[in-house]
């Protein structure tokens, strides 16, 4: 029995092309079921990253130097915990917010007695769904970050927010080896521990 052979450079063409569609249709495939970008709403609110900290610090609870720990999924803080239907207006409304919870673990304390070992705070904005609210000058913070941070305590008529958490910052660093990534600038991580010390002594 004859059996008639492809050329091998016509075999090869083939495989090459079945090769190239598969390619072609997983692209499509991915494509189609990529996450999309979740649409940004930007807080421009007042940033300040005063020169003289000694006033920030003296309207902290707790200033302590640690590791993030854990950044908790966001939550709103409305009645039923879900996003409000009427979004533009509910921002507007300090009893509505979209809040992260950032846990720290204390490496250094500055200021604060009887400080845990662990701190859990509140930043306002995040990451909801296919929502993400960012406020202006505030560094994102991921686990494994070391930041410097000034904590208050909510006042006690404080809003939902404060059943989070009632720590919140006041201004925070990220510590980049000799430098501090503010807010608005960078300074000397030496120059404000020394302040910091400084003024522990006191």
């Amino acid at each position: 029995m004859n059996v008639a052979l492809e050329p091998k450079g016509k075999s090869r063409a083939w495989l090459w092309s079945l090769a190239l569609s598969v390619i072609i249709a997983g692209l499509g495939t991915a494509y189609a079921f990529r996450t999309p970008e979740p649409k940004l709403i930007k807080m421009h609110g007042y940033t300040s990253q005063p020169e003289d900290l000694q006033p920030v610090t003296d309207l902290s609870t707790y200033v302590v130097e640690g590791v993030v720990k854990q950044v908790l999924p966001a939550q709103w803080t409305t009645p039923d915990k879900r996003r409000p239907l009427a979004l533009q207006k509910a921002l507007s409304d300090p009893d509505f917010q979209l809040r992260t919870p950032v846990r720290i673990l204390v490496q250094t304390v500055y200021k604060g007695t009887n400080v845990p070992r662990t701190l859990l705070f509140t930043l306002p904005g995040g990451l909801e769904g296919d929502l993400k609210i960012q406020h202006e000058g505030a560094p994102e913070l991921r686990p494994g970050m070391k930041i410097l941070v000034f904590l208050s305590e909510a006042p006690p008529k404080a809003g939902p927010w404060a059943r989070i958490s009632r720590l919140y910052p006041q201004l925070y660093f990220v510590v980049d080896g000799d430098i501090l990534h503010g807010p608005l600038k960078d300074v000397q991580r030496a120059e404000v521990q020394s302040k910091l010390l400084q003024g522990a002594q006191e």
